[in-house]
């Protein structure tokens, strides 16, 4: 049985504040292939790890790929190396070799494991925290680089009125001047 000593140091102090909602620095810790519940497209979900300061949220951000639009598939895979500190020809190399396993299954595989070898190497990326709703009560977080970002609503304008800035011009026109 433990003591409470031993059970203190297991946990006491050891959970930092989930990050708010911005910008920041962090490593990803791991990638994983899911599949969407009712299509069964599959995909890639990335976790990014504590940085100093915070946590991020734990739900990881989900990357699918086409099953069907092979090239859209290749361009965000590509991208996605990139952010991970590979040069464009050592991305497009990677993406090529995964590409070449002709079945989805076997290229998802392929993409996995080259993703496993990436994120061991790679330094810290950009990263975002957001609410994809202004009302959700939860924030997820995402790749910060616009090339590769997945569901990350825009900031939606601020409603002003369409003419607050325009010149009050209302003289009129003689239509003797107008030449038609």
């Amino acid at each position: 049985m433990s003591s409470w000593k031993d059970i203190d140091a297991e946990f006491a102090g050891n959970f930092k504040n989930y990050a708010p909602e911005g910008e920041y620095k962090t490593k990803v810790s791991k990638v994983e292939l899911v599949e969407s519940s009712q299509k069964k497209t599959p995909g890639l979900n990335f976790f990014f790890a504590d940085n100093d300061e915070y946590a991020f949220p734990k739900f990881g951000t989900t990357h699918y790929v086409s099953k069907d639009n092979v090239n859209w598939r290749k361009y965000h895979s590509r991208e996605l190396f990139r952010e991970l500190g590979l040069t464009k020809e050592q991305a497009e190399k990677t993406v090529d070799i995964c590409e070449d396993k002709k079945d989805l299954d076997k290229i998802m595989q392929a993409y996995l494991q080259m993703f496993e070898k990436a994120i061991a190497k790679s330094g810290e990326v950009d990263v975002v925290v957001f609410k994809r709703k202004a009302d959700d009560k939860y924030t997820a977080v995402d790749f910060a680089n616009g090339n590769v970002r997945m569901n990350r609503p825009e900031e939606e304008p601020k409603e002003s009125a369409p003419l607050a800035d325009a010149e009050d011009v209302s003289e009129e026109i003689s239509m003797d001047e107008v030449p038609f």
